[in-house]
């Protein structure tokens, strides 16, 4: 995006990968998100972590800008829509092309360095207590006899 690091927002917590190693992001920006088909429009404003790493990903949108746009995401279907003033907006993706570039991706971040832009969830911890409680009591079950601290929550009475 040749954006200038004055930009960012300083962040210290640090991220971890699919791996479980630590990513020290760049700093965190804000942005607007506009899906834009013709008439059919939507903006909204999205706060995001940088980070510099080899990624297949320019950006990732996680579920607060999606929320926001109420979108529907369907990645098996390779679509999303989302409400308008003027009608339903709908992305479609291409499979193959989705694969090819996938794969010149993995192959161009061998060879150089990419910036990944993550999406930060700002909720306050007002809106998380906003969440439905469970109707039960809730008990816990293991997933895996080796690993004990992934657990699985079903209601008492079942």
């Amino acid at each position: 995006m040749e954006m200038e690091e004055k930009y960012l927002k300083p962040v210290t917590t640090p991220l971890h990968d699919f791996s479980g190693s630590p990513i020290r992001p760049k700093g965190m920006i804000e942005l607007q998100i506009h899906a834009d088909l013709g008439e059919l429009q939507r903006s909204v404003m999205a706060n995001f972590l940088v980070i510099d790493i080899p990624s297949a990903y320019n950006v990732i949108l996680g579920r607060p800008s999606l929320n926001n746009l109420k979108a529907v995401v369907s990645t098996y279907h390779l679509k999303m829509k989302f409400p308008t003033e003027r009608g339903i907006g709908e992305y479609i993706g291409d499979q193959l092309e989705s694969r090819r570039c996938y794969v010149n991706a993995l192959k161009e971040t061998k060879k150089s360095k990419d910036i990944l832009m993550l999406e930060v969830d700002n909720r306050s911890k007002e809106e998380e207590t906003k969440r439905g409680k469970p109707v039960e009591e809730l008990v816990p079950i293991s997933l895996f006899n080796t690993d004990t601290s992934k657990k699985l929550f079903l209601g008492a009475s079942l």
